[in-house]
């Protein structure tokens, strides 16, 4: 899923665009929080230990 994830980014810099196309491969974030700051995080593998992290605000995305 990583190199999924890695080709969607690359390919497109539009924050909006790229959280579709992940939530096509992917369906729904693994977890959500609003509170100041939206952060939305996608899993990459089974055990949660690789994920990508969107601050919406900031519009930025982080591989953690």
């Amino acid at each position: 899923m990583l190199d999924e994830v890695k080709k969607i980014i690359s390919n497109k810099k539009d924050l909006d665009y790229i959280l579709r196309k992940i939530e096509a491969i992917h369906s729904a974030p693994d977890f959500i929080v609003v509170s100041g700051v939206s952060l939305i995080e996608y899993y990459l593998n089974e055990v949660g230990t690789e994920k990508i992290l969107f601050i919406l605000e900031q519009k930025n995305i982080l591989h953690v």
